[in-house]
């Protein structure tokens, strides 16, 4: 197997942050909290904060800082959904594709104010979004096996008694066994994928300034 950096993909925060409570209408909470709240399908949102009685500031792309003094432990602070249908959610894919019946290795780069006070939540649905498998992620890492039956997924980061965060990102991996995890070089991987993104952004307001 090829361990090129392209191979391995990122997860970010990819919600608008600085939010505040305080102030929203009722309808809006509610539609909040619904959306916060896990409902079955994953192709209604690209995301959901856990945003009662949170501070969240972006500080910068790959560095999130979440506060929340009253978060009860086992709540989801931050829900990835792999949106698939533009149509009804209106969104790209906010979580990489995985290969039904492959292997992937999944880091998490973040720091909480209390040791092990973060884990991942890794779930996995057929086509009829039932739910086929459910992984934590204890930790700063794992192995996820995406199952054969599964059609998309969702990742959870989860608080465990923590109250303050701050998130820089999720890499994601495909392996075929653990030795060869010791082999990745993760920040020389992201660097160059950094770089990738940076020329594809230089090639398309190179093309929307041509346009206008």
């Amino acid at each position: 197997m090829s361990l090129e950096s392209d191979n391995m993909q990122s997860i970010y925060w990819n919600e608008n942050c600085t939010v505040f409570w305080h102030g929203i209408s009722m309808a809006d909470q509610a539609k909040y909290k619904s959306g916060f709240s896990y409902v079955g399908s994953t192709v209604k949102a690209t995301g959901h904060a856990y945003m009662y009685g949170s501070r969240i500031m972006r500080r910068a792309r790959d560095d999130i800082y979440f506060y929340n003094g009253g978060l009860p432990a086992g709540s989801t602070i931050y829900k990835w959904d792999m949106v698939y249908s533009y149509a009804t959610a209106h969104a790209i894919p906010s979580l990489p594709l995985l290969i039904p019946g492959h292997r992937y290795y999944f880091r998490m780069l973040a720091e909480a104010d209390v040791p092990d006070g973060l884990f991942l939540r890794l779930i996995a649905y057929n086509r009829e979004d039932v739910m086929v498998k459910l992984q934590i992620i204890r930790g700063k890492s794992g192995i996820f096996d995406f199952p054969q039956e599964a059609s998309y997924y969702t990742v959870e980061l989860v608080g465990a008694g923590c109250h303050e965060v701050i998130f820089h990102r999720i890499d994601v991996q495909e392996i075929q066994d653990e030795s060869e995890i010791d082999q990745l070089d993760f920040e020389k991987m992201h660097q160059e994928n950094e770089r990738r993104r940076w020329l594809a952004a230089q090639v398309v307001d190179s093309y929307l300034g041509r346009r206008e």
